[in-house]
């Protein structure tokens, strides 16, 4: 039976139900009884029989947590989600579900690797193929552009969309890119196949077509815009037609493509180069008075979009002049023939989208904190939107003949000064259009032609230092589920910090959002005393390096360990961090979701100096009760969190924190046991105070960790109060000194 445990391969590996079963286990009394029970070999019989009795249990506690995660995989794989023994252990490197390997590191050709199949499309400089890996058969599209034939400024765009594209890798909805090979005048780009067409399409295609159904493409819009931003990335060209079905049978694998206009910002207002498709683009980028722009303009064109989603039609049309000062003023109608059955909080958030003003203008975040967004769905369901999909079925057309009309009219009579501006710049993106790179990774891919020489309005700014400018790289001091911490040293001041490195290339979706929010969530709570502090963020092609403060002062679990419990005075002082931390992470509406004494380190030299250190599983909660992630460390787990279907909000982290204080002041668990003995006293909120262990803790302290121990989520003690109440405000915020180092310390600072 141990040989076939320690069997290399792990699908001729014994599990653990087929070991209860073997024949050691069921006959093993049988077997000793048979045996001849010499006096010299009773011992050795009573201990063979309680290294039985230990497997035994062994075995069984392995098959009752492997029956555990046979229940929730069913869950957890439709959301794509880690299953529950991922997530509910402390150390475990995960492999990410893609393992894709560069080829191009090796040095050798694009055909040495795929075999290329039918064209998709092609422009004057680029073609789009189907392809396949010669070695693991799978389906890609690859892009080639022939580099010569770009016109002037080509070849730094294209630069351009691959440093995009690659610093996206992994993001929610937005197209892979999975490799580059640069062959003298060829440049190959190895991409996500895109079977499904583009999102007007499918739309028009579609028998009922809801409000509700609009919503869910909006938020799959706006959460492809999020990253984008946070990455510092304006896409700059978004459109429905930008919009693709990653299969021809499935309506929600929406991704956003397309980033032949992509640019990093490296600074508020520092993009510059117009852009864009006429009706989509922002008033900022047209306007010459307006000094620059940011990716703020995207928001605009999803405002647009949107617009189009709801209503079936552009709202900004008409000849070039008129174009241009509609989309500068921002003056467009809700008209009623098309929307009086629409939401009053969506053309509110349409309204808010297409502000001219960047600075009051939605951002991605807070579009998906808007009413419309958390209204139910039973609200929208009902709401039929057939009169938009034949508008949309007409829209293509109208664009199409527009865009010809604005052609023909490029030299009709002059206008005003500010119209006769307007009017060139959309001359300029018509033909600048024709300059996009091939995104559509379809089959029914649109051709462009670069006959336009971009024009640049301004030099936009080159990209900040990257890491290695800055930090020299020190000893490894952790290795993450995805990367590993060094110790950095500023070049310039010679300061150290924590560096956690993340390889961009293999980051699946889930792995990159995690790590987005990780960052997020960081960057706004990171100037609270009782969290450790960002120091600042490298987002590059390749990697990403978090910088943080370095807090050498271990774990706070290794201090637990070392004293096996807290001192009330202590643990309380302790205690008011940690609550502190937690507040501040709610005040921001943040979910941190794995509190736990690993996640929290100690300055050094102090016993009561603790912060927050590990927003691996930190998230922003947009709406209530929306977060439906089953995550957390076993025994930590809040028991709204380990429910069939689970929708909670950040009260579930003052559970963990319950958790966490009562490990401290008692010096063990208050839920014992493995699997799902130690889930069903969780969900059930079954522990004790025992007074072999707590005779030192006075009753406000008990008290206390009880109310953060609640099962109904209604009545658990929510950080504010918690920092309040009277227990926590009169606690110091720091250890006091003892006099007799303090009077040392001076005595030593005289002699």
């Amino acid at each position: 039976m141990i040989t076939k445990m320690l069997t290399v391969n792990p699908k001729k590996r014994i599990t653990a139900s087929r070991a209860l079963q073997s024949h050691w286990i069921e006959h093993g009394d049988e077997a000793f009884e048979e045996r001849q029970l010499s006096v010299k070999n009773i011992k050795n019989l009573i201990e063979g029989k309680r290294k039985l009795k230990t497997a035994i249990n062994t075995l069984i506690t392995a098959n009752r947590v492997n029956m555990l995660n046979k229940d929730f995989k069913e869950y957890l794989d439709k959301r794509k989600e880690e299953n529950l023994a991922d997530k509910l252990t402390t150390n475990k490197t995960r492999n990410t579900k893609h393992n894709f390997v560069e080829d191009s590191v090796s040095g050798k050709p694009f055909e040495d690797f795929y075999e290329i199949g039918d064209e998709l499309g092609e422009g004057g400089y680029a073609f789009v193929y189907r392809c396949h890996h010669k070695r693991t058969k799978k389906i890609y599209a690859v892009k080639e552009v022939i580099i010569s034939k770009m016109e002037s400024g080509g070849e730094s765009t294209l630069k351009d969309e691959i440093a995009a594209l690659k610093l996206l890798r992994g993001g929610a909805h937005i197209i892979r890119l999975f490799d580059v090979f640069y062959e003298g005048d060829h440049c190959f780009m190895i991409m996500e196949e895109m079977r499904g067409g583009d999102l007007l399409s499918r739309i028009c295609d579609k028998e009922v077509y809801t409000e509700r159904e609009a919503r869910g493409v909006c938020k799959i819009l706006f959460e492809a815009v999020l990253y984008c931003h946070q990455k510092k990335v304006a896409h700059r060209d978004i459109k429905p037609e930008n919009l693709l079905m990653v299969e021809a049978d499935d309506d929600t694998s929406i991704k956003l493509a397309d980033f032949g206009f992509a640019k990093r910002v490296v600074s508020e207002l520092s993009l510059s180069t117009l852009c864009g498709t006429a009706q989509y683009v922002a008033p900022e980028i047209l306007d010459f008075q307006i000094d620059g722009y940011d990716e703020r303009c995207d928001m605009w064109s999803v405002g647009v979009v949107t617009y189009i989603l709801l209503g079936g039609y552009a709202p900004f049309e008409g000849e070039p002049d008129e174009l241009a000062q509609f989309i500068i003023r921002g003056e467009y109608e809700f008209h009623d023939r098309y929307w009086a059955d629409i939401s009053e909080s969506a053309k509110d958030m349409i309204h808010n989208l297409l502000q001219v003003d960047p600075a009051v203008r939605l951002t991605a975040i807070k579009a998906l904190q808007c009413e419309w967004m958390g209204l139910s769905p039973e609200e929208l369901a009902g709401r039929d939107l057939g009169g938009a999909q034949t508008q949309m079925g007409e829209q293509q057309q109208r664009m199409e003949e527009n865009a010809a009309s604005l052609e023909a009219s490029a030299d009709n009579k002059k206008k005003s000064k500010k119209s006769i501006a307007g009017k060139k710049a959309i001359q300029k993106l018509i033909q600048a259009n024709k300059f996009l790179s091939l995104g559509a990774m379809v089959g029914g891919a649109t051709s462009k032609d670069p006959t336009f020489d971009l024009e640049k309005l301004g030099v936009e700014k080159a990209a900040e230092d990257d890491f290695e400018d800055c930090y020299d790289w020190g000893r490894q001091i952790g290795v993450g589920t995805f990367s590993v911490v060094h110790e950095g040293v500023a070049i310039e001041m010679r300061d150290s910090y924590a560096v956690k490195r993340i390889p961009r290339v293999d980051l699946w979706e889930e792995d990159a959002v995690a790590l987005q929010n990780e960052i997020s969530c960081l960057q706004l709570v990171s100037g609270c005393d009782c969290i450790v502090k960002l120091n600042e963020v490298f987002d590059e092609t390749d990697f990403t390096y978090i910088v943080m403060e370095l807090l050498p002062g271990g774990y706070l679990i290794d201090k637990i360990i070392e004293k096996h419990f807290y001192s009330e005075s202590k643990g309380l002082i302790i205690a008011k961090r940690l609550i502190a931390a937690v507040e501040e992470c709610h005040h921001n509406r943040i979910a941190i979701r794995d509190l736990r004494p690993e996640n929290m380190l100690m300055v050094a030299g102090s016993d009561t100096e603790v912060k927050l250190s590990d927003f691996g599983h930190a998230k922003i909660v947009l709406q209530k009760n929306s977060l439906t992630t089953v995550c957390g460390t076993e025994g930590f787990v809040a028991p709204e969190i380990i429910e069939h279907s689970p929708q909670y909000d950040i009260e579930c982290d003052m559970w963990s924190l319950g958790v966490v204080l009562y490990i401290m002041f008692g010096g063990y668990r208050p839920f014992r046991g493995e699997g799902d003995a130690c889930l069903e006293k969780i969900r059930y909120g079954d522990y004790k105070f025992h007074n072999k262990y707590w005779s030192h803790v006075s009753s406000d302290t008990k008290d206390l960790i009880s109310r953060m121990l609640t099962v109904d989520v209604q009545h658990r003690i929510t950080a504010e109060q918690a920092l309040y109440c009277p227990l926590i405000a009169k606690t110091p915020d720091k250890e006091r000194r003892k006099k007799g180092k303090k009077k040392a310390s001076s005595d030593a600072r005289k002699s």
